[in-house]
């Protein structure tokens, strides 16, 4: 039985998964600028970049710690047995993404790099959804 909370916790990630790229798309494709109202001048761009990279720094941590560091203590020990998995930083990235987005000046290109590495973090709400919905690992019984 699908309790109230899994309907509250799968509506409010279905909402913020969609609504990052939405927003991507919305200001870097269509135009729509959602800081029009902000006189940020020079500072609101190089503040989006800076977003921008740290989201990017954040997915490749999260995919170095959920591919290759396993591969590695693999590769060293012959097994996984006494591996710890090691989290990353769930999340960050695709919030990173949403607000550099929004900073940023509306380019196709730039909306292209953001919906990269909004879909490239494995540690973002895509990934969630693929490895719990779509791809359910078989339980044991």
């Amino acid at each position: 039985m699908i309790s109230r909370e899994d309907i509250y916790a799968s509506i409010f990630f279905a909402v913020v998964g969609i609504g990052i790229p939405a927003v991507v798309v919305a200001h870097h494709f269509f135009g729509l600028d959602p800081m029009a109202f902000a006189r940020l001048g020079l500072s609101r761009y190089v503040l989006g970049w800076a977003l921008a990279i740290l989201a990017a720094a954040i997915a490749l941590l999260n995919a170095y710690l959920g591919y290759f560091v396993p591969w590695l203590y693999r590769r060293e020990h012959g097994n996984m047995e006494g591996y710890s998995h090691m989290s990353g930083l769930p999340l960050v990235s695709g919030f990173l993404v949403f607000f550099a987005a929004a900073l940023l000046p509306a380019a196709p290109a730039i909306g292209v790099l953001l919906l990269v590495v909004y879909f490239a973090d494995t540690g973002g709400l895509p990934w969630f959804f693929l490895m719990t919905v779509v791809l359910p690992q078989p339980t044991a019984h």
